[in-house]
């Protein structure tokens, strides 16, 4: 699956098949130079380096130095969310299609060529959020973010609930950055959930903000009563039976719940005793070892304390560090298996995260009882060669991806994960004639609500498609242009139209309430929206000029509209009621001077963006 545009290859074209003709007389076999870049999209960047050093030929096509095809193509690779709906499938009659990052990066710096644009966006890229503070979810706290300034600040003097402009979040700020990868600080996509964030950086890791994913609350995970097999307290407890002849009659050492490891206790008098801990030397070494695991699974942001990284269970997998007896083999853990997932796309629902690496693995986070990500399998349709899954998407509380030539397939329950379980099986259920491949009714876009509502639009673009309850619905609606894009969140579904216009229609548990359809105008004219993000009861526009409007309602003075402080906000069709705040209409937000966004993420009742600062330098 590809979003590269024809039009993309064309402008290298020329000066490349005059070199293609030249190695086929001298007896070079070459692809033809339209083959070759249509190909890009599916090699890594390394591989794409390697080619362009076989032969001259190849060496003009995709030099480094002067192939604007290739840096433009590595900068779709790099920070375009294709394997999310936050971008719709290409169809056929779109040769002009750009994603929402190219077009801003192609308004701002019409100058430049997409080296040049590839480098900004890299190195001058930076992550804000703001909103309520719970939790640490905007990835600081009050005390903890030397960028926060105070008359940023929503609560009292003693109590401050959140933050009400775009701050900017600590990112690899501090000593102990050298053991990252380069491509480790640099961010590639931002999504929301209902109690954190979630970061995907350019060399694959993944990163959550705050102390908890799920607030609690269970996602669409095992049945009531089922648990999946924590790593962590298996290994903790083969421990224990390894060396139950050295531990004292106090008992079992407690077992932390959470999924990491307990803390090490104290040594020496009764309360050694109690816990059960071992009182000689040898098992400090142990212990020292578990410790030294503990510190690998909560690797964290050099300078941020409150930005953690995310793991899978194949990552993890400490049950190979147990025999069939029970017992500890070696506690160690190679860097390989540790980063055995490079993620390319995520999405978030209220309380679970939704990731997809570069295997076309598909991995779930989504129980309170663990921080840990479990394989998700489709029995009898996934397949990475023949039948890979091209888009993921989560809804309020299930999830939904698009497989080739299956089509859309949900579930809100899986399998428990059993000891030695591989994968997970979901509970699944597809639409009826979404894997239709090549012809108009072939699936554009599709976007999750609540309770399995889906809705999607076809190639042809004439109506809109719900699906709920295991019955589907065509749904035509009153605008201009043919649906092109559809966004959906817990109290609205976003869709756009082929002439630039973007319409907002109410949701009542998933349904649509095509009576309050609203076109979504700016002053400006000349402004129009090209991505949206919504939270409980608050909406982010982001615009084609990289700019951000908010509107909605700004819950218990928690912030997530970000248009400053109340007593400072000078914004028209706005009424605060209690400790509420309404704004009817799109108020733009203040980025301060030189900066321009080119992603937003909302959930719950916090907001985020990235955003390019134009006032550094740029760094080759």
């Amino acid at each position: 699956m590809s979003t590269l545009s024809y039009d993309s290859q064309i402008s290298g074209r020329a000066q490349t098949q005059h070199q293609a003709n030249k190695s086929d007389k001298e007896g070079i076999h070459v692809l033809p130079p339209d083959i070759v870049q249509s190909t890009l999209p599916y090699l890594e960047p390394e591989d794409i380096k390697n080619l362009s050093y076989t032969n001259r030929y190849y060496h003009n096509l995709l030099d480094y130095e002067s192939s604007m095809t290739l840096w433009h193509d590595l900068f779709h690779k790099a920070f375009v969310p294709e394997y999310t709906s936050a971008e719709p499938f290409q169809a056929e009659n779109t040769v002009e299609f750009k994603t929402c990052a190219e077009v801003i990066m192609m308004n701002k710096y019409p100058d430049l060529d997409w080296h040049e644009r590839y480098l900004i966006r890299e190195n001058n890229a930076e992550l804000y959020t703001w909103g309520c503070l719970k939790h640490a979810r905007l990835g600081y706290t009050v005390s903890s973010n030397r960028f926060l300034e105070q008359d940023h600040l929503n609560g009292s003097l003693r109590i401050k609930i959140g933050v009400n402009a775009p701050t900017k979040m600590p990112w690899f700020d501090n000593d102990g950055s050298e053991s990252f990868l380069a491509d480790d600080r640099v961010v590639s996509q931002l999504t929301c959930g209902g109690f954190a964030f979630q970061v995907l950086t350019k060399s694959g890791k993944l990163f959550n903000t705050g102390s908890t994913f799920s607030g609690g609350h269970k996602g669409p995970s095992t049945p009531e009563g089922e648990a999946d097999v924590n790593p962590f307290r298996e290994l903790t407890r083969a421990l224990e039976r390894s060396h139950t002849s050295n531990m004292t009659t106090g008992g079992p050492t407690p077992i932390n719940l959470t999924g990491t490891f307990p803390r090490r206790a104290s040594y020496g008098g009764s309360q050694a005793s109690y816990v059960g801990v071992p009182t000689s030397g040898p098992h400090e070494d142990i212990y020292d070892k578990l410790n030294r695991l503990e510190n690998i699974f909560n690797q964290g942001v050099p300078g941020n304390d409150h930005v953690k990284r995310l793991f899978t269970m194949d990552s993890v997998r400490l049950s190979d560090l147990i025999d069939s007896n029970g017992n500890i083999i070696d506690i160690d853990i190679s860097n390989e298996q540790i980063d055995c997932n490079k993620f390319v796309a995520i999405s978030a629902g209220r309380s679970h995260i939704l990731a997809l690496d570069d295997k076309n693995r598909l991995y779930s986070w989504d129980s309170p009882e663990t921080d840990v990500g479990v394989r998700i399998n489709f029995e009898f349709l996934h397949d990475s060669n023949e039948r890979p899954i091209l888009k993921i998407d989560s809804g309020w509380d299930f999830n939904c991806v698009f497989i080739h030539s299956v089509g859309l397939v949900l579930w809100n329950r899986r399998d428990a994960l059993r000891k030695g379980d591989a994968y997970a099986k979901a509970h699944y259920k597809i639409i009826p004639n979404t894997g239709i491949i090549n012809s108009s009714n072939r699936v554009l876009d599709f976007s999750c609500t609540q309770n399995n509502t889906v809705y999607y639009i076809t190639r042809e673009g004439s109506c809109l498609w719900q699906y709920s309850n295991g019955l589907t619905e065509a749904i035509n609606l009153p605008i201009e242009g043919k649906l092109s894009k559809l966004i959906a969140c817990f109290a609205s579904l976003i869709v756009f139209d082929n002439r630039k216009n973007c319409y907002s229609l109410k949701l009542n548990s998933g349904k649509i309430d095509i009576t309050s359809l609203t076109k979504l105008e700016l002053e400006d004219p000349d402004e129009y929206f090209i991505q949206l993000a919504s939270g409980d009861y608050h909406t982010l526009g982001l615009t084609q000029k990289g700019n951000i409007y908010t509107w909605g309602i700004e819950s218990q003075s928690c912030g997530c509209l970000g248009l400053g402080s109340q007593d400072r906000r000078n914004t028209p069709h706005n009424f605060i009621t209690l400790q509420n705040v309404t704004v009817q209409r799109p108020a733009k937000i203040d980025l301060g001077e030189n900066r321009t966004c080119v992603a937003v993420a909302a959930g719950g009742w916090q907001s985020g963006a990235i955003i390019i600062n134009n006032n550094d330098s740029l760094r080759s």
